[in-house]
């Protein structure tokens, strides 16, 4: 499902459109409609300035009697929306309705879990780290998602996205196999081993994925 980034909000300030899965998105409005809809019901939050939200529609809505578009609201007024039931407009929020933000504390926690139970040496994962996890995850379909019919088409945008992360897991994959040689050569040789190793066998499988011959229809017949 098509997935537009204001630009506000994006990199650079530069608009982008990306895509959510299906499944993904049905999570969401899961949580719109139990877990959100609970913790905002009733909410008497309140940001300094706040921005009150009325008669919203896909584009925008009234904010504090101004007809606004959602995509021209920076961050920092984002977090000021106030929603005509109460607490905060944005998607992600606290009990109470107050806006959810500190996903950097959330990571961190998880991660220690992660090392009492299961691996002591899990790196820490930092909010960033995610979006390129996410879009490795999307790298191989990338070609594929620009088809409107069963037959693929050729779109330079999917081919900068395919080439761009093709490129990151060929140099992941290399910088695994040099950690791997060097705790190999160790003596004795580091224990913790495997680690590189499991993630040389993942970014070399998504390479060969990725270079799997598909066929596509160029313009022009190139």
């Amino acid at each position: 499902m098509p997935l537009v980034l204001a630009p506000p909000t994006a990199k650079g300030r530069k608009g982008r459109s990306t895509w959510i899965d299906y499944d993904d998105l049905a999570r969401v409005h899961d949580y719109i409609g139990w877990e959100r809809a609970a913790a905002a019901e009733g909410s008497w939050w309140r940001p300094r300035d706040p921005l009150f939200v009325e008669a919203p529609t896909h584009d925008g809505a009234l904010i504090n009697g101004t007809r606004r578009r959602w995509h021209s609201l920076t961050p920092a007024e984002r977090l000021r929306l106030v929603a005509p039931g109460g607490g905060s407009a944005l998607l992600a929020v606290q009990a109470g309705g107050k806006p959810f933000v500190d996903w950097a504390t959330v990571l961190r926690r998880t991660v220690q879990r992660i090392r009492d139970r299961f691996v002591p040496s899990f790196p820490h994962v930092h909010p960033h780290v995610t979006r390129h996890t996410i879009e490795c995850r999307r790298a191989p379909s990338a070609w594929r998602l620009v088809a409107v019919t069963e037959k693929l088409i050729w779109d330079q945008w999917a081919q900068r996205v395919y080439l761009t992360w093709l490129a990151r897991d060929i140099r992941y994959a290399q910088v695994a196999l040099l950690e791997i040689r060097t705790r190999a050569g160790q003596t004795p040789p580091d224990p913790l081993v495997w680690i590189p190793l499991e993630t040389f066998l993942m970014f070399s499988a998504k390479v060969s994925k990725m270079l799997k011959p598909v066929g596509l229809d160029r313009p022009g017949g190139h």
